[in-house]
């Protein structure tokens, strides 16, 4: 985990108040883009290899390198806008354009939907992106760049890692800890204490009841590894 947690409340004034750029515009952006909008949040470009698509996103889109001749880094922060995890990369892509654009000097921000709910004691990075419908319950801590995703439920004391993806539907009991870079699919449940390593993928609507070692892909109820 980063040793820079800290509670939304303590960056969320300064995002408001900045201007803000999608980095990688997509299925996943698309959402991203309206979590953003319904928090108030001033999203005024976003980067796509195909500049000709989405022309009704309400901003331009532009190139990395448009990006960086148009904004320098003081002027504008940046969210990850990224949301699918591949088995054979362990999300290292999404890691790769965060490392990238922070070389240059540039700052990458977080989404949190209105309609979403996080206890106040619970640590969030500050890149986490939680959108609508997700519950975040008491002494729980959110990574650097994870997403829980619509109606994503992470109960008391859990941990969740960097560059995590919690699919749509997902309950994590209490106490479960999600290492790196692990994604859980669509509508998975995790019982109470258990721990899923890094690289790990969990099948959607697989039903964890054991620990599951690093990389390993685990389906099914009980979920077994293939």
């Amino acid at each position: 985990m980063s040793q820079v947690l800290v509670t939304w409340s303590k960056v969320w004034e300064q995002q408001l108040n900045s201007q803000l750029a999608i980095v990688g515009y997509g299925e996943h952006a698309r959402v991203l883009q309206a979590a953003a909008l319904a928090s108030g949040m001033n999203v005024v470009a976003a980067t796509s290899l195909d500049c000709s698509v989405g022309q009704e996103t309400g901003f331009p889109l532009v190139s990395d390198e448009e990006l960086t001749k148009r904004w320098k880094p003081h002027e504008i922060k940046l969210i990850l806008g990224l949301g699918l995890i591949r088995a054979d990369c362990q999300d290292g892509h999404r890691k790769q354009i965060v490392e990238r654009f922070k070389r240059l000097g540039y700052e990458f921000v977080g989404v949190r939907h209105p309609f979403s709910w996080v206890s106040a004691e619970t640590k969030i990075a500050d890149s986490a992106q939680i959108f609508a419908g997700a519950i975040v319950q008491p002494g729980a801590t959110v990574g650097d760049f994870s997403i829980l995703n619509t109606k994503a439920s992470i109960d008391h004391d859990c941990t969740v890692g960097n560059f995590c993806h919690i699919a749509p539907g997902v309950t994590l009991s209490g106490s479960v800890v999600v290492q790196d870079f692990s994604h859980v699919g669509t509508g998975a449940s995790i019982i109470n204490g258990v721990h899923i390593g890094s690289a790990v993928t969990i099948g959607a609507g697989a039903t964890v009841i054991r620990d599951v070692p690093d990389g390993q892909t685990v389906v099914g109820t009980p979920a077994r590894p293939i």
